[in-house]
């Protein structure tokens, strides 16, 4: 393989018999997003998840790696020099090599891996190859929450929140600021009437019914709408796969819609995906974004406070940064003197609808 900085490549069959001689003494990252891992990863993989915003600075030295890896040491300094210094590594994704053109997860962390004297290697064939040829390796986190800490879960969440904390004030909003991050329990509550959660949340009828809730968002694309036959609760799906190609912006304002709706009607409302990490994180960012008039980082960091393990995929972050210019959200806002109508304006085709889906939005003017 040529080019500069290109790790070296193992084969499935090298990296499962290796697992099998000494699962403790190699890492293996799941560099695929959120909802891909709770659904099946390699046994023992560790999922890696950063912010869009984390992960540029990463990639230009603004970030280090020691820094992003000193919030996931649960086990202390001896297993953070162990992954350092004699701990092979190997990152996968979906179904793809390591590409030195392409600024993916994969690419950076391998880079920045091999920068700290790191054995990194990635794995030909990424997943899907690895699960077609050794599926009694892999194995599934869907009844349980992943850790937000320690090497069992490299899932990158706050570190940023210790380092440059959002400026006081900069939400002129009633959103509060004070929710305690420790057991938040699930669904987990953004709004009076706006719920963030998973797949299991969907079914938990208990649940919705303490919480009103009667209109469901499924952000994914084969999960059932469990109580759709009852008639009691009513659901928009957004048939969306937690990956990269996905075009979930163009369901933005259908969503935005719908919880309207259900705010309207005086019930709750339901975001969920597989695993309430990526996909439903994404739709919820964008509805504070519209409703509440805050740019990205203020919604995200909102959010992050109230779940700490969120991580939308870079793709939906990049679809999410689009938007708040859609919205005029921009750190340069609108110099309007009265209400200002420029996010409608913006957002809006000639036509006064979404240009995706046809949805009109004269009732949000």
């Amino acid at each position: 393989m040529s080019g500069v900085s290109v790790a070296p490549v193992v084969e499935a069959s090298f990296l499962c018999e290796a697992l099998r001689q000494a699962q403790e003494d190699i890492l293996v990252l799941d560099c695929r997003g959120a909802d891909d891992y709770a659904a099946a990863h390699i046994r023992g993989a560790v999922s890696v998840g950063l912010p869009s915003l984390m992960l540029r600075r990463l990639a230009s030295g603004k970030l280090s790696l020691p820094q992003v890896v000193r919030h996931l040491a649960s086990d202390g300094g001896d297993r953070l020099a162990r992954l350092h210094q004699c701990v092979p590594i190997v990152l996968y994704d979906h179904a793809h090599a390591y590409n030195t053109h392409t600024p993916t997860l994969m690419s950076i962390l391998c880079r920045k891996f091999n920068q700290e004297g790191c054995s990194t290697h990635c794995l030909a064939g990424g997943f899907e190859e690895f699960r077609s040829r050794f599926p009694e390796w892999c194995e599934s986190a869907l009844h349980s929450e992943p850790p937000i800490v320690g090497l069992k879960s490299l899932r990158i969440t706050c570190l940023e929140a210790e380092e440059e904390a959002v400026v006081e004030g900069a939400c002129d909003s009633s959103l509060g600021r004070d929710t305690p991050l420790d057991d938040l329990g699930f669904p987990v509550e953004i709004l009076p009437h706006l719920y963030l959660g998973n797949a299991k949340n969907s079914g938990d009828r208990d649940a919705l019914n303490r919480h009103k809730i009667r209109y469901i968002i499924n952000v994914t694309p084969n999960l059932p709408n469990v109580f759709e036959e009852c008639g009691s609760y009513k659901y928009m799906q957004i048939p969306i796969a937690d990956h990269w190609s996905q075009n979930l912006a163009s369901f933005f304002p259908k969503a935005i819609q719908f919880i309207e709706e259900a705010r309207e009607s005086g019930v709750g409302v339901l975001v969920h995906c597989l695993a309430g990490i990526s996909r439903s994180v994404t739709i919820t960012v964008a509805y504070l974004m519209y409703k509440e008039k805050l740019n990205l980082e203020e919604a995200y960091e909102y959010v992050r406070v109230k779940k700490a393990n969120i991580a939308p995929n870079f793709n939906f972050m990049g679809q999410l940064q689009d938007f708040q210019q859609q919205l005029n959200l921009s750190p340069h806002k609108c110099q309007c003197v009265s209400e200002c109508r420029c996010r409608h304006l913006h957002f809006l085709t000639p036509a006064r609808t979404s240009p995706d889906s046809g949805i009109e939005f004269d009732r949000f003017s």
